[in-house]
């Protein structure tokens, strides 16, 4: 996410408009998140995918409340 804050304060300088602190932060901070959130769903599909077949139902569940 950092590259993503960069292209932020770069367009924002570009059209004369700053980003405060804060408002960087919190695009860090939703990035980390974004982040996690993949790599659990990531994790959650790999072991769907190496399941048995009774198995699968309950992956296919934590995927969908991943969701």
């Amino acid at each position: 996410m950092p590259a993503a804050a960069n292209l932020i304060t770069l367009i924002t300088a570009i059209q004369g408009h700053g980003v405060s602190a804060q408002e960087l932060q919190t695009i860090q901070q939703a990035g980390t998140q974004a982040t996690a959130d993949l790599d659990l769903l990531a994790k959650l599909v790999n072991d769907y995918n190496s399941a048995s077949a009774t198995e699968k139902p309950g992956i296919l569940g934590k995927i969908q409340a991943a969701l």
